[in-house]
């Protein structure tokens, strides 16, 4: 059964009848193409691809560029949802205008192309679950080539901390399943960037228990509703 990240992140924060109305959608067959689940769907899509550019570049200009850019659509524009849209990923744009991207990575990483060999989609407690992570990268310690990732995300007013570890925990478990047979999986530097406040959460904080895991337990609730 798939499910979209922006609904499992969602549905904790359900009533009772809103979870039984979305399980009874999830036995629903799916006759709608499913919207980007990048870390925020289509609506940041401007504001997150200009700041993972920047960030794979270690230069600003790309978000520099998409601001000029955006402005000037902007003031083409008299539909107020479109110009909501461009306010909001310009927001998030502004944020990251002067971010020392560097500071995300440890010494002497490198970035790795996404191709990989089984997918986007995870699965996990039966759920299938698209996963789509910005940056992942390799670096050496200790004489072992190990793999992280940065994950841009965003949300109108941002995530919770406890939200950005579901996030963790899905980012952890698609390089496990994906790299985890050429390079030792970094928990440490499996990071969450919150686009709308540049807030970050690390998959090694769900580990030690600094942020509380609940990806395995929000999947067997909405299992147990079904």
């Amino acid at each position: 059964m798939k499910i979209k990240i922006k609904e499992l992140i969602e549905f904790k924060d359900y009533s009772e009848r809103k979870k039984q109305n979305f399980v009874l959608k999830l036995r629903l067959p799916v006759v709608v193409l499913e919207e980007s689940d990048k870390g925020g769907g289509d609506y940041w899509i401007r504001g997150i691809s200009a700041i993972v550019a920047s960030c794979k570049e270690n230069n600003n200009e790309k978000i520099v560029q998409k601001i000029n850019d955006i402005e000037r659509n902007k003031n083409t524009t008299t539909n107020s949802r479109t110009i909501k849209q461009y306010e909001k990923n310009l927001e998030i744009l502004n944020t990251f205008r002067n971010f020392n991207f560097r500071d995300l990575f440890p010494e002497n990483y490198e970035i790795l192309k996404k191709t990989i060999k089984k997918g986007e989609i995870i699965v996990h407690n039966n759920f299938e679950i698209k996963v789509q992570i910005s940056l992942p990268f390799t670096f050496v310690e200790s004489e072992l080539t190990k793999v992280g990732v940065i994950w841009f995300v965003a949300i109108k007013n941002g995530y919770s901390r406890s939200q950005l570890g579901i996030f963790a925990e899905l980012a952890y478990n698609f390089l496990t399943s994906n790299y985890s047979e050429i390079y030792e999986v970094c928990p440490e530097n499996i990071l969450i960037v919150d686009a709308y406040s540049t807030s970050s959460v690390s998959y090694s904080m769900v580990q030690n228990g600094q942020i509380p895991s609940q990806l395995t337990s929000t999947l067997t609730e909405i299992s147990n509703t079904l």
